[in-house]
């Protein structure tokens, strides 16, 4: 039983932690858009470390997200084979 509850716990952290990094890299990702310096970084070099760093957390986030959610419907389904 302490097993099952702490899945539920991990895939609950994962699910949360997932959704809070997204967030915050679509927040950054926004703010750099509205940035004037964000802009003239971009026309001279490309892609700036801040839109890469916003990228990565989206990315992190969505992934560790999907992997909660995927656990967390795992661990229900192994309650009702029981």
């Amino acid at each position: 039983m302490a097993k099952n509850q702490m899945g539920l716990i991990v895939g609950i952290v994962l699910l949360a932690a997932g959704i809070v990094a997204a967030v915050y890299g679509i927040y950054l990702y926004n703010n750099l858009q509205a940035s004037v310096m964000n802009q003239l970084e971009k026309a001279f070099v490309g892609s700036t470390e801040g839109e890469t760093q916003a990228i990565v957390f989206i990315g992190s986030g969505a992934v560790a997200a999907v992997l909660g959610f995927v656990f967390l419907l795992g661990k229900k389904k192994g309650r009702r084979r029981r």
